[in-house]
């Protein structure tokens, strides 16, 4: 029994470190993982953004039942990516705007709350948010939220 016990442990902490590592969080974020994660080609689902005080709000709906569940996991998964790509260190053209996101779920979808790091990039990043809405609902993808500084 202490022998299962340790092996156990040990599998356990090896699990942590490989989990932890910091070699696997300097992966780059690509528009396939963006892809992978958009909501828009599930059924019914639609996007539209609406400008707040102090952000904006892109809403991710659908009118279909059994679409729901599934689409508010790809929000939430699409919200930390967004957040992970903010966070890298890269080389950052000049204008762009850095952002954070946060997820919400509603009742006919979910979310992605977004705010400007600096608030002085507010109607920047209000505009071309909002200019993305119409391309995103054509082409069902979502990448265009990686790069809308």
């Amino acid at each position: 029994m202490k022998k299962l016990v340790c092996i156990a442990a040990t599998l356990l902490a090896i699990g942590i470190t490989f989990v932890a590592s910091p070699a696997r969080a300097a992966q780059p974020i690509t528009k396939a993982d963006f892809i992978a994660v958009c909501p828009l080609d599930l059924p019914g689902a639609a996007v539209h953004s609406t400008a707040t005080a102090d952000g904006l709000v892109v809403a991710f709906e659908t009118g279909v039942a059994n679409s729901l569940p599934e689409l508010k996991m790809r929000v939430e998964k699409l919200s930390a990516l967004i957040n992970t790509v903010m966070e890298q260190p890269a080389d950052v053209p000049r204008g762009t705007v850095k952002f954070s996101s946060a997820y919400e779920a509603t009742e006919k979808g979910a979310n992605v709350v977004l705010k400007p790091a600096d608030a002085k990039d507010l109607e920047k990043l209000q505009t071309n948010v909002s200019a993305k809405m119409g391309t995103m609902n054509a082409e069902k993808k979502c990448h265009f939220l990686a790069n809308v500084g």
